[in-house]
């Protein structure tokens, strides 16, 4: 019997949530240690009353980061030879991406609304550069979002190495080192803070809306780039 296409990519996209689930669940209670122990021996620190969103939010570009390149480099061959296409390896990741990223800020909300209740995390859901007036919704969405373009940068690192070796997977770190940046741009806005200084010109502040629709237009453009490079690349089938 044909097996459908779309009950392959809920199937693969339940497997891929799983497997980098398994290895969020290792890294948050890290986080989180790290956290606390620096919140209550280094009153420097304490000082700064550093949200836990926002302290969960930096390590985890890096960590979405690191997932999107290691993840089809370890995995892609292996799919493939079980008889998965290519367009539903790529759709049932996307998917797994998006879980993954809200997963994570959803377990930070939580656990920042547990330790809000001790006056010392008092500032749990604040988050530098978004004006949440204290309400959970919004970061976690926007922060979510964010994470998604980490992990499709890494992806297409990943996707630069496997398909073109090693000049080009160089290559494909300068590109993915510019969509970082332009997402920075459009949300953090430290590169724009640089810019004044180093530049003739100064980059505006945009607001939520514009920001929204420029993080959808580089997710889709890096997913473009990812599904051109996926059709032609040679699956190494070991």
């Amino acid at each position: 019997m044909k097996t459908n296409s779309n009950e392959v990519i809920v199937k693969l996209s339940q497997d891929i949530f799983s497997i980098q689930m398994k290895w969020s669940l290792w890294y948050m209670p890290i986080v989180l240690l790290i956290y606390l122990g620096s919140m209550l021996f280094f009153p420097e620190v304490r000082e700064t009353n550093i949200g836990l969103m926002n302290f969960y939010y930096e390590p985890s570009k890096v960590f979405m980061l690191v997932i999107g390149i290691i993840f089809p480099l370890a995995m892609l061959s292996h799919f493939v030879k079980y008889g998965i296409t290519r367009k539903d390896y790529m759709i049932s990741s996307a998917i797994a991406s998006v879980g993954i990223a809200f997963s994570l800020m959803i377990i930070a909300a939580i656990l920042s609304a547990i330790i809000q209740l001790f006056e010392m995390f008092s500032g749990a859901f604040d988050v530098s550069f978004i004006e949440s007036q204290s309400n959970w919704f919004l970061p976690i969405v926007v922060l979510s979002i964010i994470l998604i373009c980490y992990n499709i940068a890494g992806w297409m690192i990943a996707m630069g190495f496997y398909r073109f070796g090693a000049w080009g997977g160089m290559g494909f770190i300068a590109i993915a080192l510019v969509f970082i940046a332009l997402i920075d741009i459009l949300w953090e806005r430290e590169l724009s803070v640089l810019s004044t200084t180093y530049l003739p010109f100064s980059i505006p502040n945009l607001s939520l809306g514009w920001s929204i629709i420029g993080t959808a237009v580089l997710i889709a453009v890096g997913l473009i780039i990812i599904h051109r490079i996926m059709e032609r690349v040679r699956i190494k089938l070991e």
